[in-house]
Order: structure tokens, then C-alpha cells, then sequence
């Protein structure tokens, strides 16, 4: 198991981002904010044999959001199972883009395995 920590400044405020790799392939990404950490959002999304968009679901938080769009996108770019908890407030929502880039950056090095299963 690999974890690695950075923080992400934008011009609202610090986010931290936590990413846990698992030697299964899977990944634990957390972003929050720096100043007030906090869990309410969880995401898990895996790619299939059967389709070429991965299958998520949602276990806190809204369906339709940040979190899950961002589950989605690490688990094809991984091929390897992603729960994402992208834990800010509303207003770092137009911040979302900057952040996601550098969470994408940040997780490149996830070393993928197709045979990767989810259950962190």
C-alpha cells in the first residue's frame, strides 16, 4: 500500500488531496479542504468486461456529482477500480477542472492491473 499527500492551492482555499494505492491496483482518493477536513461524499467506480464505461455507484453524497464524474474518469484512465470522496463545499465547484487536473497528474504514477478487484 502506497500513500501519498499534496496540497492543491487554488485562490478560494488549500485542498488536500490523499490518495492510497493498494497493491490490488485499486485506489482511495480523498480530497477535502485543508482548513476543515471532512467525509461526505464516496464514489466507487470500476471498469467491466462489458462495457467501455466503468460501473459506479454512489454509498454517500449525491449521485450527480463532482465525486462521481471524477470516480468515473480514474477508474478508465487507472483501468483499475476508484473510490473518490471529493468532500468541499459548493463553491469550489467552478474550482473542480484546476483540481481534477492535478489529481489526475498526482494518480498517474497508480500502477493499473486489469485483474484489480474492488474491496479497499
Amino acid at each position: 500500500m502506497e500513500v501519498k499527500s499534496e496540497v492543491v492551492p487554488t485562490d478560494t482555499g488549500d485542498v488536500l488531496v490523499h490518495l492510497i494505492s493498494y497493491p490490488n491496483g485499486s485506489a482511495f482518493i480523498w480530497i477535502t479542504l485543508t482548513s476543515d477536513p471532512r467525509f461526505d461524499d464516496f464514489h466507487a467506480a470500476a471498469t467491466t468486461a462489458f462495457s467501455d464505461v466503468p460501473s459506479v455507484t454512489t454509498r454517500l453524497g449525491e449521485t450527480d456529482s463532482i465525486g462521481r464524474t471524477l470516480s468515473l474518469k480514474l477508474a478508465r484512465r487507472l483501468k483499475a477500480p476508484c473510490i473518490v470522496s471529493w468532500s468541499l463545499p459548493v463553491e469550489f465547484e467552478d474550482k473542480s477542472l484546476q483540481i481534477e487536473k492535478a489529481i489526475l497528474a498526482f494518480a498517474q504514477n497508480v500502477k493499473p492491473h486489469s485483474d484489480a478487484v474492488l474491496g479497499v
